[in-house]
């Protein structure tokens, strides 16, 4: 658990991308291009919050 709570800014926008593909398997009428744009915007927004820049080619000199 504390590696999810490490960066929550990642994990709240994995779940947020994740709910509408969810909510669509339960029954939920979420039309496919909102669905899709969910997942995208939040997707992409998530690997710009990752906190790994300091792994290899970043600023941090191993």
């Amino acid at each position: 658990m504390e590696k999810i709570t490490t960066n929550w800014k990642t994990s709240v926008c994995g779940i947020i991308a994740f709910a509408p593909q969810m909510l669509q398997v339960f029954g939920a009428s979420i039309p496919e291009p909102v669905s899709n744009l969910i997942l995208a915007v939040f997707g992409a927004l998530g690997f710009f919050l990752a906190k790994d820049n300091n792994v290899t080619g970043g600023t941090v000199k191993q």
